[in-house]
């Protein structure tokens, strides 16, 4: 077994470790398709696997996919709520009155 086969118990570990963390705190969007590209690269290395550590494999890029997907959907509402409040904004000071000048000095009008 080479060194790099060794690692990958590790690496299992701490993808797993990042879906139960992400799961409670989303990362930004992109971040889990960079993980998905990663797991599939360590799946690649890994070429003498049985049907169980596929299927491990596999559910974790499953969760990283779903994870990416709410990732999106959470921003877009996000950025709906974002726009809607400055819309709100934008509508409410242009209802306001023109501003007045109160100099009389024909430099500040």
């Amino acid at each position: 077994m080479s060194r790099l086969h060794r690692l990958l118990p590790l690496l299992k570990i701490c993808f797993a470790g990042a879906c139960i963390v992400w799961s409670y705190h989303l990362p930004m969007p992109g971040n889990a398709v960079a993980i998905v590209a990663g797991l599939a690269a360590a799946m690649s290395i890994h070429t003498d696997m049985k049907g169980w550590q596929k299927a491990f494999w596999m559910i974790l890029m499953g969760v990283f996919v779903v994870l990416e997907l709410k990732s999106i959907k959470t921003d877009r509402i996000e950025s709906m709520r974002t726009q809607t409040d400055i819309q709100l904004l934008v509508d409410t000071f242009s209802q306001l009155p023109p501003h007045k000048t109160y100099y009389s000095d024909s430099r500040f009008n």
